[in-house]
């Protein structure tokens, strides 16, 4: 089942409460509260505060975004992490793979083989903790294209490990289908934030017919027809509440329309 959630990057600056009023709001189910700004890893007692805040909003929480870099951050550092995706009752931890600083063939391949080593290790530690990882890909790491991204993941092979998948703003949507086939199975959550290629941001509703296809691929990965399955929305138009409004009304439409197919289809 498709959801919606409005992570707290997207409103850098803004209070928990103003955050909590733009959901309810705007119509999402869920919070993805990150570390940039508004949990640092570390504090179990500010989580579980803003764990009772979100539920009593109505809302649940969808990941816990942390700035926590694989390969690069101690175990120590993970071991915080997790304790405060605990204590904000997280079943997602987004996070980040190593820089790639390697030159040549044989560096890369290095790095590569010491990635798939440590996620693996944190996947196990985070398996047996009931959270979820996923990666988010970034021009500087490891990850540095869907291509290696696929492939590494297709190496760790690890049902805890996941990817952050977005459509890149600089490729065609025939190319990010194309990628997402790639990808398929490994996708743990969509991010949105509707990027042109010239770094502005629009409306999921200026490419609709782009995210029902979108949606649709992500439903299809399998899995249990009922899990969530989190849209987080990480960016909106102009920071306006009434954009903010038409992505999600948007995105549920489209989650309605495929929970309809999906029963028609079973029955």
């Amino acid at each position: 089942m498709i959801k919606t959630a409005l992570s707290s990057a997207a409103m850098l600056g803004a209070t928990v409460e103003q955050i909590l009023d733009a959901a309810q709001r705007s119509g999402v189910q869920a919070i993805e509260w990150s570390s940039d700004g508004f949990l640092d890893s570390g504090d179990d007692t500010a989580a579980g505060n803003l764990m009772l805040k979100t539920l009593k909003a109505g809302l649940t929480i969808a990941s816990y975004a942390t700035l926590f870099r694989a390969g690069i951050h101690t175990r120590e550092e993970f071991d915080r992490v997790m304790s405060t995706a605990r204590s904000v009752q997280a079943p997602i931890i987004r996070l980040w793979a190593p820089p790639l600083q390697a030159a040549s063939y044989a560096q890369i391949k290095t790095a590569d083989a010491e990635f798939v080593d440590i996620a693996r290790e944190l996947g196990d530690c985070a398996g047996t903790h009931g959270f979820t990882l996923c990666f988010s890909p970034a021009r500087n790491s490891v990850l540095n294209s869907w291509s290696r991204a696929a492939v590494l993941m297709d190496t760790i092979k690890h049902p805890f490990i996941k990817l952050a998948w977005e459509p890149a703003p600089d490729v065609s949507f025939d190319e990010s289908m194309e990628i997402f086939s790639r990808i398929s199975g490994h996708v743990g959550m969509v991010v949105s934030r509707s990027l042109a290629a010239d770094g502005t941001i629009h409306s999921l509703c200026q490419r609709d017919e782009d995210w029902s296809l979108y949606l649709d691929a992500f439903d299809e990965q399998g899995g249990a027809p009922d899990m969530a399955r989190y849209i987080v929305i990480r960016a909106f138009k102009d920071n306006c509440p009434d954009n903010l409004k038409s992505d999600v009304d948007l995105i549920n439409y489209y989650s309605g329309q495929l929970r309809r197919y999906r029963r028609r289809r079973l029955l």
